[in-house]
């Protein structure tokens, strides 16, 4: 029984966010924008947590996180305040979000 709770309790640690970008960035600009917009607004604790780029578009104008769930309505916060980003506009717009990756991925297959 231990095994199940323990099973149940690792698939609900993290939430998955589909974010889009105004103008491309690379992979490693995603984590950067991501992290500096933590930082900024929520403060160093919640900027610490682990947010993983599982995937990007070829032009990288979209991108799946995932995000602790605990913290990831500060970090949807966060990314709906960029403005800028290594000084160019940026918007950022989190287009959905779940507890499941499955059901992002059969989202983008139905479009």
């Amino acid at each position: 029984m231990s095994s199940v709770l323990a099973m149940s309790d690792s698939t609900k640690q993290w939430s998955y966010l589909e974010v889009k970008f105004s103008r491309p960035l690379d992979r490693n600009q995603v984590a950067q924008v991501v992290t500096a917009a933590v930082i900024d607004t929520a403060g160093l604790v919640v900027g610490a947590q682990q947010v993983d780029v599982l995937s990007s578009s070829a032009d990288c104008l979209s991108a799946i996180l995932r995000v602790p769930v605990e913290q990831s309505t500060a970090i949807w916060a966060s990314l709906t305040m960029v403005g800028s980003y290594g000084g160019h506009l940026l918007r950022v717009t989190v287009t959905d979000a779940s507890a499941h990756l499955l059901s992002l991925g059969s989202k983008r297959v139905q479009l």
